[in-house]
């Protein structure tokens, strides 16, 4: 990995992605020669002196500024007489957008303007109603008057960024819940990171939140108090002197305290990992050549019945496991292979089991087939936790953490690690066919210590400055925002002894 440098941002080059750094090159040029108090445009807000649409009157919020569930005031003066209007909330909505081949395009926001309640105007032109501030993106929304569908004045709302933790102490392993409310929709608004104990932890998104990030992590490190900082991050890595940005974002530190006593360790691997998902069973049999599963979906080592009907009595059938070989650097391709036999009966109908082999974690297509006679369907692979050996040794020991069934598709190949916190790289297992062995020196004091797989994104399609500085990092919010596969985090703890 090597450095650029443009517009004083330092940017992570990777050699193999040379036409998205361009990209990304560019869009920083934009950046820090656009204007501080530019407005970015899918929040924009029109003035109430607008010189592309004249309002009538005068309209303020009272509080202009305030968390959802705010109560405001709408005084209005100077407005139509004697008119039933209604009072509209600028909603966002973001979405994350990839292609029907898994690659990730970027996060998208659209706008419209919510309804919240109506109310008459006096004689005198005046306006006096009140509306609870909706759940939402952070940062500035247009509060506008309308009156027969004609937009007659608007006002500003401003939702700051707020974050909290809890608990405040516990044991070493304690869940502490992290929540950042308020994030914004606009570029350096969008993304912010965790650090514990000045250790970058993660990446923190609210893409389809609403702007409302949380995140579970474990308590890490010795008896005593522990800090926990939340940055704004334009570049993949926190803006630490958020005072001097153009945006001066806030940044927030919260501590916590790890207490003695017992450890709170990791749920076992079993109950880390996906359980298997029926799948529908047809209610009638017909003389066309069909299979089906008993299940739709699992990790490796599901016991898979295959069902059909309609083959031709007494031939053997033969079942196809179909999936994919190779990795994203030189090329993927299909392959197929044999996993299980039968003979079709009297009736056409045949079974056979296998166990879901160890393969990525996709749909992958089961296919039967009897001379010219075929039939096919899909089970999807989900990952799962196969362990960590040994569990406690001396410092140096090699710690061997196993993941089965991880994906293929941009947002679904590689987990980011922690180790105690602290983001240490990522790890992939599509060159692997989805099994990730990753071997780890024991490092730090006597106790326990803890390594978590987080769910990331690989790459991105549109390599924009202010959107894709969440690649390869661990992304905390994969629980309620990741962009693609739903997908678990894997916990294990080691004992330093």
């Amino acid at each position: 990995m090597r450095s650029i440098i443009l517009g004083g941002h330092k940017l992570r080059a990777r050699m193999l992605l040379p036409v998205a750094v361009v990209a990304l090159a560019g869009s920083v040029l934009t950046a820090c020669s656009s204007s501080a108090s530019s407005s970015p445009a899918v929040a924009k807000t029109a003035s109430v002196t607008s010189g592309a649409q004249k309002y009538q009157g005068h309209l303020s919020l009272e509080p202009s500024t305030g968390v959802p569930g705010t109560v405001v005031k709408v005084v209005g003066s100077g407005l139509p007489s004697g008119q039933e209007v209604q009072i509209s909330w600028q909603q966002i909505t973001g979405s994350w957008q990839t292609t029907s081949g898994g690659e990730l395009l970027g996060a998208s926001y659209s706008q419209t303007f919510k309804p919240l309640t109506s109310a008459a105007t006096g004689a005198d032109g005046s306006l006096s109603a009140s509306f609870v501030v909706p759940v939402g993106f952070g940062n500035s929304h247009a509060v506008q008057v309308s009156e027969a569908g004609k937009t007659i004045n608007e006002a500003t709302f401003k939702i700051p960024v707020s974050a909290a933790i809890s608990p405040q102490s516990g044991p070493v392993g304690t869940p502490i819940h992290v929540k950042v409310a308020g994030i914004g929709s606009q570029e350096y608004r969008q993304n912010w990171y965790l650090m514990y104990d000045q250790h970058v932890t993660g990446w923190l998104s609210a893409v389809t939140t609403e702007g409302i990030a949380n995140a579970i992590i474990p308590a890490t490190g010795t008896p005593g108090v522990h800090e926990l900082s939340i940055y704004e991050a334009p570049d993949r890595e926190p803006y630490l002197n958020t005072q001097q940005t153009p945006t001066k974002n806030p940044m927030f530190t919260m501590s916590f305290t790890v207490t003695p006593g017992d450890p709170v360790l990791p749920p076992p691997a079993d109950a880390q990992s996906s359980t298997p998902v029926l799948a529908a069973t047809p209610t009638s049999v017909s003389n066309a050549p069909a299979v089906w599963l008993n299940y739709a979906s699992g990790p490796p080592g599901t016991p898979l019945v295959v069902k059909g009907s309609g083959f031709p009595a007494g031939q053997t059938v033969k079942v196809n496991w179909a999936t994919q070989k190779g990795n994203h650097l030189y090329g993927l391709g299909a392959a197929d292979s044999s996993i299980a036999t039968a003979t079709a009966s009297s009736a056409g109908t045949f079974e056979a089991s296998f166990a879901v082999p160890s393969d990525l974690g996709q749909p992958h297509k089961i296919t039967a087939t009897a001379g010219s006679v075929s039939a096919s369907t899909s089970f999807a692979i989900s990952p799962k936790d196969a362990g960590i050996t040994p569990t406690s040794g001396p410092v140096g020991t090699q710690i061997t953490l196993h993941l089965l069934g991880t994906g293929v598709s941009w947002t679904s190949n590689i987990y980011g690690v922690d180790y105690d916190n602290s983001d240490i790289g990522y790890a992939c297992g599509v060159n692997s066919n989805g099994d990730i062995t990753l071997n780890l020196p024991a490092t730090g004091a006597p106790g326990w210590h803890y390594i978590v797989f987080y769910p990331a994104v690989w790459n991105i399609v549109n390599m924009k400055f202010a959107t894709a500085d969440y690649i390869q990092v661990s992304q905390l919010t994969y629980a309620a925002d990741h962009p693609g596969e739903k997908l678990s985090a894997f916990e294990f703890a080691f004992q330093i002894k």
